[in-house]
């Protein structure tokens, strides 16, 4: 048996012993070297702190997608308490964040996108989603059943499939007045809804909500309160037209 130290390789003379050598340890990855931090893409870094349970994913341009359990740092995904997306990064990838019971998300201002499955089965209460971001994937915020507050950009155009399915405790939502759209089970199992917000009623009636049977894509199946510009919307009837918000609800 050998063992290379500054490119020269030494004989281990003795098993049963240790020997102190100086010199460069050239072939050492430090990556390998360093547990709790790697790579997601040549310009994504990961770094996870396991006294405080904090992931901070750094660098430049867009984060990598991965599926359920393929992110670099999924060894450590169920002792992930605190988030940190830091300037620089563009997007936040598929399944990203899929699993990880954080508590606390902190995104940059620069963020254009946030991929499918992204946030789902978190544990945050609330999120601050950057006014910059004009794309969430479908099941982004799946299974948050402890989400109670969340502000929509109003640069968002639509609300993809499932991106809120499950979250229960979610009292209220925003509807940007650019969503032209809200896909299939957007709002499932929202049961705690109580009032939806809009800034533009014109808007609001033409947004096409894709129904599936009882799993609603439009927030008002539970949350029967429509508010326009902060105040309650009463004795609206809109005319049944298909594939909008039709004649399916009146608000009162």
């Amino acid at each position: 048996a050998q063992i290379s130290v500054g490119g020269t390789n030494y004989p281990l003379m003795d098993a049963g012993l240790i020997y102190n050598f100086t010199g460069t340890l050239d072939d050492v990855n430090p990556e390998e070297a360093d547990p709790y931090s790697g790579s997601c893409s040549t310009t994504v870094k990961w770094a996870f702190d396991p006294a405080t349970g904090t992931l901070t994913i750094s660098g430049t341009g867009e984060m990598p997608g991965f599926s359920y359990h393929t992110q670099p740092y999924a060894s450590y995904k169920n002792s992930v308490k605190h988030i940190v997306v830091e300037p620089g990064i563009t997007t936040v990838g598929d399944y990203a964040f899929t699993y990880c019971p954080a508590k606390t998300v902190t995104l940059p201002d620069n963020i254009t996108s946030i991929g499918e499955f992204a946030f789902a089965s978190a544990a945050f209460t609330s999120i601050d989603i950057p006014e910059t971001v004009t794309s969430i994937g479908n099941y982004a915020f799946n299974a948050c059943n402890r989400l109670e507050e969340i502000l929509l950009p109003e640069g968002l155009t639509q609300i993809a499939g499932n991106t809120f399915n499950g979250c229960s405790s979610l009292t209220s939502i925003n509807i940007p007045s650019a969503v032209t759209s809200c896909g299939y089970c957007a709002f499932s199992g929202c049961d705690s809804l109580e009032a939806v917000y809009i800034t533009d009623m014109a808007a609001w009636c033409e947004i096409k909500f894709e129904e599936s049977g009882a799993s609603p894509s439009n927030p008002l199946h539970y949350a029967n309160n429509l508010y326009l510009n902060g105040e309650k919307v009463t004795n609206l009837v809109i005319p049944n037209r298909s594939g909008s918000t039709g004649g399916n609800y009146e608000t009162r």
